[in-house]
């Protein structure tokens, strides 16, 4: 028996394997696959811990945006999200019978696919198709496999159309998809007739999409201060407000402009201690629990009670301070106990056997 039957007869195996595995979901990831589920209720752009998301919802050649928060220079360039018109990982419903399905020779479209696999994509295939011994350890997982395909999937939809009678023969067409084959088509639209084909071709492993809409994002990533930003779309070569957001403001001269507020200020995925200005420094420490916080360090000659943090809710604590240059030494004292700063991983112990954090001010 071939290597390829046996990898057909092992993929339940396989798959027994590695879906029994508990995945943990960090608090960000959790908020962007509930955006992803809620995108056609929600307005743009969303706020997340680590970045502003402004999409588009539509069908476009291009779509850009810029505003307020980038000083209206080069627009930034919206990307088609894979959640809307690409496949993601959870577009298939069963990956033991559509692997089954594409090993078999019989069928063109299945081999036609293989052929357009990329090599990793193959190797990882063989790889998981084939019994674990002692000896060899394996280099890649389930979830491995699930990415090379999907990418895989993605790239092929992107090229030119698949459509053959030879590669579909016996496959039933809808009428939707039948239409598309006889008119002409913009680029978007080819990728909605290719990833059609690819569905309506293993109907049976592969959930629908429902082509509602297309969805266009890009992400900002930088600090913003505190304040209201005004902004607009480019859509297609033409500045417009943007149609997700129900906030507008009118200028003198009757443009409207987008907008949205930011209460607080904006830091994805920032380091304490945060250098404010010059020689001004952020400390920063979250507890739920603790009732009190002061800063602590060479500073304040290590005095408990001369800068006490300010409790800015949800267990956080804040305070700035006016910093000389050079190194210096800090912890933090959380009701009565002192404690580093675990935001900050540069420690040592003192002489006291205490744990503390160093930090280096720049002149």
């Amino acid at each position: 028996m071939s290597w390829k039957k046996w990898g057909v007869l092992l993929w339940g195996m396989v798959v027994l394997c590695w879906g029994q595995k508990t995945v943990l979901v960090d608090p960000q990831a959790k908020y962007e696959a509930l955006y992803k589920n809620m995108m056609l209720s929600v307005e743009s752009p969303i706020v997340t811990e680590n970045a502003i998301i402004f999409f588009f919802k539509g069908d476009a050649e291009s779509v850009m945006v810029s505003g307020d928060f980038n000083q209206w220079k080069k627009p930034l360039r919206m990307e088609i999200t894979k959640g809307s018109l690409f496949f993601s990982e959870e577009d298939i419903r069963d990956y033991v019978g559509f692997m089954n399905a594409l090993y078999d020779e019989r069928n063109p479209l299945s081999r036609y696919l293989m052929g357009k696999f990329s090599k990793k994509t193959h190797t990882i295939m063989k790889e998981l198709s084939i019994p674990l011994t002692k000896k060899k350890k394996q280099k890649y997982a389930f979830s491995d496999l699930k990415l090379s395909l999907i990418n895989d999937m993605n790239q092929i939809i992107q090229g030119p159309i698949l459509y053959n009678p030879v590669l579909f023969k016996g496959v039933r067409l809808s009428e939707e998809t039948q239409t598309m084959l006889s008119r002409s088509l913009k680029e978007k639209e080819r990728w909605i007739l290719n990833r059609r084909l690819i569905e309506e071709a293993y109907a049976e492993y592969i959930v629908p999409n429902n082509y509602q809409f297309i969805l266009w994002e890009v992400r900002w990533t930088n600090r913003l201060a505190p304040g209201r930003y005004r902004y607009r779309l480019l859509v297609d070569g033409v500045w417009t407000s943007d149609p997700q957001n129900s906030q507008i403001e009118v200028d003198m001269t009757g443009v409207e402009f987008s907008y949205f507020d930011l209460e607080r200020e904006f830091l994805p995925n920032v380091r304490y201690p945060l250098r404010v200005s010059n020689r001004v420094y952020r400390f920063h420490y979250k507890d739920d629990e603790a009732r009190t916080v002061s800063l602590v360090g060479d500073f304040n000659n290590w005095d408990p009670y001369s800068l006490p943090m300010v409790y800015k809710g949800a267990g956080e604590y804040e305070i700035e301070v006016n910093l000389r240059p050079g190194i210096h030494v800090y912890c933090f004292v959380v009701d009565g106990k002192w404690v580093p700063d675990p935001q900050n991983r540069y420690q040592y112990s003192d002489l006291a056997k205490n744990t503390v954090n160093l930090l280096w001010v720049e002149d």
